[in-house]
């Protein structure tokens, strides 16, 4: 019984999804892509199941819409539970834009993107506050090579375009503005933080969709940590997960485009996933981040595996293990004009 209404909801929730493709080509408004009109919640999971909520423009999982997971938005999940909310990926930055993934009216989608191709700009706050990373003097980038350029391997290009700003790939304080997180992301879980500003460039501030908790005096000594400020977890689907649908079969590619996931194979099986996290199909189907050279703690970021730390014997540069002995010139960099008294 559980399984069979697992099946349709998978089917109903694969009926939103096809939206996408019949009208892929209509980007002048949810009406004309074909977004089921609502004036409650109950129209939407009525029509789609539980976990579509109806959005503030009236139609079902349009963005704006409280959501749980991606799987129940027109575009991505945010954070902060809100379709194109805080952190969702985006593609564009036109609100009435139906063929890409935008962010909701609250929201711009920032970083480095092509116009309705892959999604990896991030939706963050329309607008500025505080002094701004122009103003604080950070380097602007549009690829992480300008950061590399400017500073060295292991500083990447945050999503809102300045080198090593909060939501930037890190390995290492060094490497950020502000402080690392667990998770690899400058800003990130578990970094050090003394303002719930994330626009603060004078203490140490989160990346969007992180809140600075616990006892802490404003851009003060660093002693709050950085926590998410939304709902968690993983949006994978294994084929474990989805066991009644046959493999290779015509919902398989949709459930996993929904996800914004892909397809890969693993032990004989095929599962979605997500590219930009698998340790084991980073950035590629079987890029396994554990078969890196020297590395004992690693982790997939965004597509690339970085290293933490590295074996007895080797040495750490950037995100690549050095045997020890080989010649290297670290540097104490600082990112932008601000001496960080964490690093």
């Amino acid at each position: 019984m559980v399984a069979r209404c697992l099946v349709i909801l998978l089917l109903n929730l694969v009926c939103l999804a096809s939206f996408r493709s019949v009208v892929a080509q209509n980007a002048g408004g949810a009406a004309a892509a074909g977004l089921t009109a609502c004036s409650d919640d109950a129209t939407c999971v009525a029509a789609f199941g539980t976990g579509v909520h109806c959005a503030p423009d009236g139609y079902c999982g349009d963005a704006g819409a409280a959501c749980s997971a991606s799987t129940y938005c027109w575009d991505t999940c945010g954070s902060d539970g809100i379709c194109g909310g805080v952190g969702a990926p985006c593609d564009t930055n036109d609100h009435d834009d139906y063929k890409g993934y935008k962010c909701d009216a609250s929201n711009s989608c920032t970083g480095t993107f092509t116009q309705d191709g892959t999604n990896n700009g991030v939706c963050e706050p329309s607008g500025s506050s505080g002094s701004g990373a122009a103003a604080a003097g950070l380097v602007p980038c549009s690829t992480d090579a300008t950061c590399t350029a400017r500073f060295e391997t292991g500083v990447h290009c945050a999503p809102d375009g300045y080198c090593g700003d909060a939501g930037a790939a890190c390995s290492a304080s060094t490497y950020c503005w502000d402080a690392c997180g667990s998770d690899g992301i400058c800003g990130g879980t578990g970094a050090e933080c003394d303002t719930t500003d994330n626009d603060d460039y004078i203490g140490f501030k989160c990346a969007y969709g992180y809140t600075c908790t616990g006892t802490f005096v404003t851009d003060g000594n660093p002693t709050g940590t950085c926590t998410s400020s939304g709902p968690t977890g993983s949006q994978r689907k294994r084929r474990s997960d989805i066991s009644d649908i046959p493999p290779g079969s015509m919902l398989e590619q949709p459930l996993c485009a929904r996800l914004k996931e892909t397809i890969c194979m693993e032990n004989g099986r095929s599962v979605c996933t997500d590219l930009r996290s698998d340790f084991m199909n980073c950035g590629a189907c079987g890029n396994d981040c554990g078969e890196v050279e020297g590395a004992a703690v690693v982790g997939c970021v965004r597509g690339q595996c970085i290293v933490d730390i590295c074996r007895v014997g080797w040495t750490l540069r950037g995100s690549v293990c050095i045997r020890t002995g080989a010649t290297v010139q670290l540097q104490n960099n600082r990112i932008g004009v601000r001496t960080n008294p964490l690093l």
